[in-house]
């Protein structure tokens, strides 16, 4: 998205819903770099062409000719504020600054936020839990309480959580009582509110 107009975040979602552009004055939150139009020969290895990133989100136009570039990928984002060539007409080189030696702390850490997002896509740093045995309990019982509901039969729902081979194997062993367990423990949990809880 580009266009002649201040950065904004439409105001009616929620911060991580907007993926806002921050003010070009929050300097904490971006990381400032300019660009020229002409380069030596040393710098054409350092070219790019920054709309063809894959992490790149917005490319904005603040009020005063400042590019504001939103770039978002392994769980992370930065915003770059650019000053100078068009970002988006050809090849350019980005030169960051650090305004003053202060802001160095600072820089670096921006410098590996944007290491990261720049990075080839990485598993996530945070890995799914694993199901506990309670939290399964509570899937299983509200999945049985749907399925009951729907007309399927407890052998039926069975065969959709545990499959049909342990369904074949442990029907008339316990299967069929704990998921009468289920069916007894979702009821109660609707009973209590918790399906409107959940919507």
């Amino acid at each position: 998205m580009r266009g002649r107009s201040a950065p904004f975040a439409d105001p009616s979602l929620t911060a991580l819903q907007a993926r806002h552009v921050w003010l070009p004055d929050a300097g904490a939150s971006t990381l400032l770099g300019v660009t020229e139009a002409a380069y030596t020969s040393s710098m054409r290895s350092e070219r790019i062409f920054l709309p063809s990133l894959p992490s790149i989100e917005h490319i904005l136009i603040d009020a005063t000719g400042r590019q504001q570039v939103v770039l978002r990928a392994n769980q992370a984002s930065i915003q770059l504020t650019i000053e100078g060539a068009d970002l988006t007409a050809g090849h350019i080189a980005i030169t960051f600054l650090v305004p003053g030696l202060d802001a160095i702390a600072g820089a670096r850490h921006q410098l590996d936020l944007l290491d990261r997002v720049l990075s080839a896509n990485r598993a996530p740093s945070s890995v799914v839990p694993r199901w506990t045995t309670r939290t399964r309990n509570l899937r299983d019982a509200l999945i049985t309480l749907d399925g009951r509901r729907a007309g399927a039969s407890h052998r039926e729902i069975a065969i959709l959580i545990y499959g049909a081979e342990a369904v074949a194997a442990d029907w008339g062993v316990g299967l069929r009582q704990r998921m009468q367990r289920h069916y007894s423990r979702g009821a109660a949990l609707a009973a209590g509110g918790y399906r409107d809880f959940l919507r």
